[in-house]
């Protein structure tokens, strides 16, 4: 497992579906492994933005709205 945790730290990991109860189960394992990634969700920016408080997202590695 430690193999793959570290290919996927040179990855570049999209979340699709972020507000769903899978995505924010991916943001927790990647955030916990130190893994980098971005999130997207047809949901507007202000509901995206509830539930990313707790991870550490830059502004550019967040997707929102219609795409």
């Amino acid at each position: 497992m430690k193999d793959f945790l570290d290919i996927l730290k040179h990855e570049k990991i999209l979340i699709v579906g972020f507000s769903s109860k899978t995505g924010l189960a991916a943001a927790c394992f990647f955030q916990k492994h130190g893994i980098a990634f971005s999130v997207s969700d047809s949901k507007d920016l202000e509901t995206v933005q509830k539930n990313i408080a707790s991870f550490h997202l830059t502004p550019e590695k967040i997707f929102a709205g219609e795409q």
